[in-house]
């Protein structure tokens, strides 16, 4: 099973692609914690190759049903990924918290992630993450649409 925690940055890695971002939300970070709660699909990832953003649309395995993170009032996202039976295979429920623009993610006394807000508005949410790669520095990029 895939590990939700790296998904939204070491999956993206498999894409073998380069990443930066501009900042770009409709209504500023007082706002976020609000705006992100709710049901959000995966739409698409990718990194900055030579400047620009390179991106690729989100392969959902099931027809009818979409990957997804949902971001909780309590400080929860729970993300589920479906097979292509549209079966729930992946599971997970993360703590997270928002402060500005950043969006810490944690696992219960495991690791912590801090993403940055680019995007957060009525329909889309982007996240970009900052790793080091085999001695690279990469900005990787997730986008959600509302479900």
């Amino acid at each position: 099973m895939k590990n939700h925690f790296f998904y939204l940055s070491i999956v993206l890695l498999t894409f073998g692609l380069f990443t930066s971002c501009s900042s770009d939300d409709d209504s500023g970070s007082g706002s976020f914690n609000e705006q992100i709660l709710g049901k959000w699909a995966y739409s698409q990832a990718g990194m900055v190759i030579e400047g620009q953003e390179v991106l690729e649309n989100w392969e959902h395995l099931c027809a009818s049903k979409k990957d997804h993170s949902e971001f909780t009032s309590n400080g929860k996202v729970i993300s589920t990924e479906y097979d292509s039976d549209c079966t729930e295979f992946d599971v997970e429920t993360l703590n997270y918290s928002i402060s500005g623009d950043k969006l810490t993610v944690s696992e219960e006394g495991g690791m912590t992630q801090t993403f940055t807000i680019k995007t957060l508005n009525s329909s889309t949410l982007k996240l970009t993450l900052t790793e080091e790669f085999e001695g690279v520095e990469m900005t990787l990029i997730t986008i959600f649409k509302k479900m």
